[in-house]
């Protein structure tokens, strides 16, 4: 299964969790990091499309963090807007 990343939570200038959904509707789960990494490992796949490339860029575990493929543009998942849950 395949999760389009849309927002992201950020504290201390760390990543705590990503807001999946489509467009349309917006963000409609919230994935703390430890659920996606362990998603990942299960098979499913994280991306968000790249503003600067204009293709999809999925994400894979890299030590204690969530990274684009190949680890290039890490700004582009920060870049993202900020999730609102409340």
């Amino acid at each position: 299964m395949e999760h389009r990343v849309l927002c992201v939570e950020v504290e201390h200038c760390q990543l705590v969790a990503l807001g999946t959904g489509d467009e349309d509707a917006g963000a409609h789960r919230r994935w703390t990091v430890a659920e996606v990494r362990r998603a990942i490992t299960e098979g499913q796949r994280f991306f968000l499309l790249s503003s600067t490339l204009g293709s999809r860029l999925y994400l894979e575990c890299f030590a204690d963090e969530l990274r684009p493929v190949g680890g290039i543009l890490p700004h582009e998942l920060l870049g993202l807007r900020s999730c609102r849950w409340r």
